[in-house]
This record gives structure tokens, sequence and C-alpha cells, in this order.
């Protein structure tokens, strides 16, 4: 596991409150898969050379959280 977990979390959280527009959205969502890739382990490439991740329940938690906010503040840009 990387840095911090909960320092890294809080950095996602600024991220994407952050994001003005759709283009600062997608490269939010990039630093969210980011940061689940640098809490977790590689495990292995499946058979569509898609990488798995082994990670615990609280960066799981932390990742669903993240990407549960991303998609509320695209559906906000939506509404505008």
């Amino acid at each position: 596991m990387g840095v911090n977990v909960f320092a890294a979390y809080r950095k996602a959280h600024r991220v994407i409150d952050s994001c003005q527009n759709i283009v600062h959205l997608n490269t939010a969502r990039r630093y969210c898969n980011l940061f689940f890739e640098s809490q977790s382990k590689p495990l292995r490439k499946n058979k569509y050379n898609f990488t798995e991740y082994v990670t615990n329940d609280l960066v799981a938690e932390m990742y669903e959280r993240l990407l549960f906010k991303l998609v509320n503040k695209e559906t906000s840009f939506d509404e505008i």
C-alpha cells in the first residue's frame, strides 16, 4: 500500500470538489482510479488483459464513496 490512505482519500475529495466542468470531472475520475490502484495490490491480468486488484474493505468503501460523489457532481453539471 502506498501513502497514508486517509490523506489520499481527503485529497481525492478535494479534487472532486474543485471540479468546475466535465473536463475537470474526467480528470477527477482518473485521480480516483489512481487512488484505488495505489492503495491496492495488483493480482493478475484476466483473459481480457485487465488487471485485477486486491484491497481491503476500508479502501473499497472509500473508493465507492468517491465514485458516488463523482456521479453526484456529474449530475449537478447535467442540470445546469
